[in-house]
C-alpha cells in the first residue's frame, strides 16, 4: 500500500458513464461527507475535478476501480483506469497539483450499498442517481481510509 501523505484532504471518485460521483475527506482524514456529482464530458470535468482539487487542499485521490466479481480488470474498469491515467497526466501539467496522488481502489458493491442508502430518501430519478454517485464515493474513501489505518 502506498502511504498517504501527513495532510490535506483526500478525494475519492467514484467515475461514471454520465457522472462523477465525488466524496471529500476532513483535512484530519477521519470523516468522508459526498460531495455534488459532476455530469462527465469533456475536458469541463477535469477542469471541475482540478478546480475543487485546488480549492481544497487535496492531497490524495482515491478512484473506484470496478472490478468483475472475480477480481479481474473487465470493460467499466479500463475505461475508469483510463479516466485516471487522463486525470493523473492533467495534475502533473499544473504545478500546484503536481505532488497528489492517485490511489486505486477496489470499488465492487460500493453501488449496490449506495443504492439501498438512497432508496431511502426522498431524492427521484436524476437527482437519485447523482445523490447515489456521491454516496458510492464516500463509501470508496470510507474503504480506502480505514484500510490506510490498518
Amino acid at each position: 500500500m502506498t502511504e498517504l501523505k501527513n495532510q490535506g484532504r483526500v478525494l475519492a471518485l467514484d467515475v461514471g458513464e454520465r457522472r462523477i460521483g465525488i466524496a471529500l475527506s476532513d483535512p484530519l482524514r477521519i470523516i468522508s461527507s459526498p460531495h455534488p456529482a459532476i455530469n462527465r464530458g469533456g475536458k469541463k470535468e477535469y477542469q471541475e475535478l482540478i478546480a475543487l482539487i485546488l480549492a481544497q487542499g487535496v492531497t490524495d485521490i482515491a478512484v473506484g476501480l470496478p472490478l468483475e466479481l472475480d477480481g479481474t480488470v473487465g470493460e467499466q474498469a479500463e475505461k475508469v483506469l483510463h479516466f485516471q491515467r487522463s486525470l493523473d497526466g492533467r495534475l502533473r501539467d499544473i504545478p500546484e497539483t503536481r505532488g497528489v496522488r492517485i490511489h486505486k481502489v477496489d470499488e465492487r458493491f460500493t453501488t449496490d450499498e449506495a443504492d439501498r442508502y438512497v432508496r431511502g430518501t426522498k431524492s427521484r430519478g436524476s437527482d437519485r442517481r447523482a445523490e447515489r454517485d456521491s454516496v458510492a464515493a464516500s463509501l470508496i474513501l470510507e474503504n480506502f481510509l480505514a484500510g490506510r489505518n490498518e
